[in-house]
């Protein structure tokens, strides 16, 4: 007899929703239809990005490859994976002291990260708000930026939009950047991979000098014959060393895909947030609806 009510009850169910579907429908559309509108508030994004990977050391006698910043913290010795060097990169490039160096040595970043107004793709033109800060001001000759609020907000703000993508099984990476402005999200990478490359060469030739400062002074004094030939040998390796930063501008990073200029926005993509918000509210608003039609149920038997 539970049965028999049962489908009774779910014919009954299928009934009263096909009455209340233009109801149903009107709903979805207008939840949509808002969800939409709400879309608009958003400023339009895009995707700038680049396929990278890491240079191998030819000053190495190993002929293995070079650690982005390889020597901080101890060194990387020989042997290591690309994987694992690639990983240095990213830690890296995302660290405090790595965005500390960008927007002191370009003050503009600041700017286009905090206080950018929204893009306008026909003029091209970018703006900045009232409460534009000005870092040239903030940055004392030969000092870094100081670590404030304001600094702590872009960091935090590049973070988000700077995405690092690597594959286990790859020696490749991939950097992004999103941002309203997809010149700005061009130039930033640009930026990221030069000053990258940049900080890398000097370390490696400051090293590459103290060590020769070192070696030279030593091997003058050195009695030993294979002592002094093993001397030698390190003094070349570190003139190698100084010689192929100097000649090479891709020092640890080498682009296989440059950064670009994207023609088309990323987001938000106002087609795909329509039809899932129409599929979402009907499977939330049919329910809705058999909550109500029990409702009326449970009163009509009271």
């Amino acid at each position: 007899m539970e049965n028999k009510d049962l489908n009774f009850n779910l014919f009954d169910l299928l009934d009263y929703l096909k009455k209340e579907f233009i109801k149903i429908l009107l709903l979805a559309l207008g939840t949509t239809t808002l969800v939409v509108m709400l879309s608009f508030t958003f400023d339009d994004y895009y995707i700038s990005s680049a396929r990278l990977t890491v240079v191998e050391d030819q000053s190495a006698p190993s002929g293995s490859p070079t650690g982005f910043f390889g020597n901080l913290g101890g060194g990387l010795i020989g042997g290591s994976s690309f994987n694992k060097k690639i990983e240095q990169v990213e830690e890296i490039v995302s660290s405090r002291d790595f965005f500390r160096e960008l927007i002191t040595s370009n003050p503009e970043i600041l700017n286009n990260i905090l206080y950018l107004e929204p893009y306008n793709k026909d003029s091209q033109n970018i703006a900045y708000s009232q409460e534009a800060s000005g870092a040239e001001d903030a940055i004392e000759k030969g000092r870094l930026f100081p670590l404030n609020k304001i600094f702590f907000d872009a960091h935090s703000q590049f973070l988000k939009s700077f995405e690092f993508s690597k594959a286990l099984d790859s020696d490749f990476y991939t950097v992004s950047y999103t941002h309203t402005s997809p010149i700005f999200a061009k130039e930033i990478l640009d930026l990221i991979i030069n000053k990258a490359n940049q900080l890398q060469k000097i370390l490696e030739i400051n090293e590459a000098n103290n060590a020769l400062d070192y070696l030279l002074s030593e091997i003058s004094s050195a009695t030993n014959a294979e002592v002094k030939g093993s001397m030698s040998k390190l003094v070349e390796i570190q003139l190698k060393t100084k010689m192929i930063a100097n000649m090479r501008d891709n020092y640890s990073i080498k682009i296989i895909d440059s950064p670009f200029i994207p023609a088309k926005k990323s987001g938000p993509l106002r087609a795909i947030i329509a039809m899932l918000t129409f599929i979402i509210s009907i499977l939330l608003i049919i329910p809705f609806y058999a909550f109500l039609y029990s409702s009326q149920l449970e009163k009509q038997i009271r």
